[in-house]
């Protein structure tokens, strides 16, 4: 009967043992899933204000344009002759 009761409580410890081990390795997931998110959500806000800063220097052309001023870009002959 001793030896039921020790291999009973034997096989009780290594199922605690596993649902430890299941609840640890799923907080560690959770935690990477979070921290992957998080890395994502960074990517993505940095290229909306890239996005953004270029939709900015495209309308402040356009209305520069629309005003009628010269628009200067890198390396036009306006740039060469202070036109």
């Amino acid at each position: 009967m001793a030896f039921i009761k020790s291999e009973c409580k034997k096989m009780e410890m290594e199922a605690y043992m596993c649902k430890k081990g299941i609840a640890h390795k799923e907080a560690k997931n959770e935690k990477k899933h979070i921290e992957a998110g998080k890395a994502h959500k960074c990517e993505v806000e940095k290229t909306q204000l890239k996005e953004e800063g270029e939709v900015m220097h495209l309308k402040l052309q356009l209305a520069q344009l629309q005003s009628g001023q010269a628009v200067p870009s890198a390396g036009t002959s306006a740039d060469k002759t202070g036109l």
